[in-house]
């Protein structure tokens, strides 16, 4: 089996959670058709428990791949494969100060895979606490670029000097 084509629409770890759902259902209906006899087309499959773009990307590379939808064992057998593949997917994981939003997300998503890796998911989390930037953990690594920690890199470092500016330096603004 080639690499699936749906990991280019999949973007975050909640759409990996929905694919994923979505394919085992998929299996689910197939193995329940098999079962009771019952013929149900793998369109009419798609129809009932993938969205729209995850039925057009599988049925394409059903189609590519020349896969007998006729042929439940061989359907079984893709959508096997493919619960597998994304199941692997690697993890970038990205805690930010905000709610992204959706383009913010694809934006994120859209560098990861260009200057990181083109295979990997996001999984954003929103910690205020960061007061702005980002901390991610990729590889095994893990990065802290937040505004919270710049600021506490500086301050900890210039604490003395800070403490000093701040007992001599005089009040002038005193009314008497």
């Amino acid at each position: 089996m080639t690499k699936t084509t749906l990991l280019e629409n999949i973007h975050t770890r909640e759409e990996l959670q929905t694919t994923l759902n979505q394919v085992d259902a998929v299996l689910v209906s197939i193995f329940q058709t098999e079962k009771t006899g019952k013929v149900l087309s793998l369109g009419e499959i798609l129809e009932k428990v993938a969205g729209v773009k995850m039925s057009q990307i599988v049925k394409a590379e059903i189609e590519d791949q020349k896969i007998n939808v006729d042929d439940t064992f061989a359907l079984k057998t893709y959508f096997e494969k493919l619960r597998t593949e994304l199941a692997q997917v690697k993890i970038f994981q990205v805690t930010l100060a905000i709610d992204p939003g959706f383009n913010l997300v694809r934006e994120i998503s859209n560098w990861v895979h260009k200057n990181v890796d083109p295979d990997v998911i996001l999984d954003i989390a929103v910690d205020s606490s960061l007061l702005g930037g980002a901390t991610i953990i990729y590889g095994g690594k893990y990065y802290n670029n937040s505004l919270r920690n710049i600021i506490e890199q500086t301050l900890s470092k210039s604490k003395q000097n800070i403490l000093k500016d701040i007992a001599v330096t005089p009040r002038t603004d005193h009314v008497v």
